[in-house]
Order: C-alpha cells, then structure tokens, then sequence
C-alpha cells in the first residue's frame, strides 16, 4: 500500500504485527517515477531495505494513495 504522510513524503507500508503498535506501519521512502509508470524505493529507501531497517510511519494525518 503507498501512503502519503502530511509532510507530502510517500512511502510503501504494511503492519508492524505487534498489537502494542497497531498505531504505526512498517515502510520504506518511493517516489514516483513518471516513466514507467511505476513506484520506485528512494535512496534513502534502497538503503534501509538493503540493511533490512524499515521506518516506523505513523497512522494518523497520512492518505492512502494506492491500496
């Protein structure tokens, strides 16, 4: 699912499957890439998903963009 927070920032995201944080999603950074047609990791993204650390984003003040 991509979301965008309130900052205007996107990211991938799926549950943290801990109930204590069911306020929260698991993600990465995309940006669009307008010529494939596509969402693509952010640098900053390429590198938290090569060193397996995805963010913590919270739920409130965020839309879903695409589910």
């Amino acid at each position: 699912m991509i979301i965008e927070t309130s900052d205007n920032r996107f990211y991938t995201v799926w549950p943290t499957m801990v109930p204590s944080m069911d306020h929260v999603w698991n993600g990465y950074p995309v940006k669009p890439d307008r010529k494939q047609g596509k969402w693509v990791l952010t640098a900053a993204g390429r590198r938290a998903h090569d060193a397996n650390r995805p963010q913590l984003i919270r739920k409130a003040a965020t839309r879903i963009v695409e589910a």
